[in-house]
């Protein structure tokens, strides 16, 4: 008779550590899942930030490029400016009005 009791307490330890493990296991999983879904939502927050980033730098380049041509053409206006001067008013001759030329168009006291 004690060895039925003992048997029998066995098996349901037994049925009992079984059933413990498969909740710890599917915990387990659960908490896997959930992990590797954050890891993804972080990558991808990662890689939306690099890329803004990556435009950024890249609008900030061509504002740069654009800010370089503005000055290049700016400065060859002012040299055309000159030569037109030189021609239109060879003899420096110029007949200013509000600080402009009247006969060529030169800005009074104009950057080279």
């Amino acid at each position: 008779m004690t060895h039925d009791w003992i048997t029998t307490l066995l098996a349901l330890g037994f049925f009992a550590a079984t059933a413990a493990f498969f909740v710890v296991w599917s915990k387990y999983e659960e908490q896997k899942v959930k992990t590797r879904e954050e890891h993804d939502r972080r990558w991808d927050e990662i890689s939306r930030a690099t890329s803004l980033e990556n435009e950024l730098d890249q609008m900030k380049l061509t504002a740069t490029k654009y800010k370089v041509w503005f000055e290049e053409c700016r400065n060859g206006n002012h040299a055309l400016q000159d030569r037109l001067s030189a021609l239109l008013c060879p003899r420096q001759n110029h007949v200013w009005k509000d600080g402009v030329c009247v006969k060529c168009g030169r800005v009074k006291d104009a950057l080279p």
